[in-house]
C-alpha cells in the first residue's frame, strides 16, 4: 500500500468531514491521542469531534515520513476557508491491517511570533 496516498486521503476526508469514509481509514479500536489538550478519543468520538467542528476546511499535507512499514509522520496545514484560523498538524499514524490503529495529533495554532521574540529582532519569516 502507498501510506502516502493513503495520509493525503485521509487528510482531504477530514478536512471535507465526511463522517462515513472517514471512518473507513481506521480500525474498530482505534486509538486517537491529541497530547495539546490532554484528549483521548476512540473512533467514534474522534469522528464527533472533527465532522462536527464548525467551518468549512482545507488541508494541505506538506510532507509524510516512513518511520517503518507500519508508522508514519505527516505535516498537515489545516485552515478554515476564509483563513480566519489555520493550524500546522504534525500526526504520528500507526497502521494495522492497511488501517490506522493509532493517531497522535500535535494541532498548532499559526500566528505571530511571541512579543519578547518580536522585540529582540531575533529570527526571520519562513514566507
Amino acid at each position: 500500500m502507498d501510506y502516502s496516498k493513503y495520509i493525503s486521503l485521509f487528510w482531504h476526508e477530514v478536512a471535507a468531514q465526511n463522517k462515513e469514509k472517514l471512518a473507513d481509514f481506521f480500525n474498530e479500536d482505534a486509538e486517537i491521542i491529541w497530547p495539546n489538550t490532554n484528549e483521548r478519543f476512540t473512533k467514534a468520538e474522534y469522528l464527533i469531534a472533527n465532522c462536527d467542528y464548525p467551518g468549512s476546511w482545507v488541508a494541505s499535507v506538506k510532507k509524510v515520513d516512513k518511520i517503518d512499514n507500519n508508522h508514519f509522520i505527516s505535516v498537515t496545514t489545516v485552515h478554515l476557508n476564509d483563513y480566519s484560523v489555520s493550524f500546522y498538524t504534525i500526526s504520528y499514524f500507526t497502521f494495522i491491517e492497511e488501517k490506522i490503529a493509532n493517531l497522535e495529533e500535535y494541532w498548532s495554532e499559526n500566528g505571530e511570533a511571541p512579543q519578547w521574540r518580536q522585540d529582540k529582532k531575533i529570527g526571520t519569516p519562513l514566507l
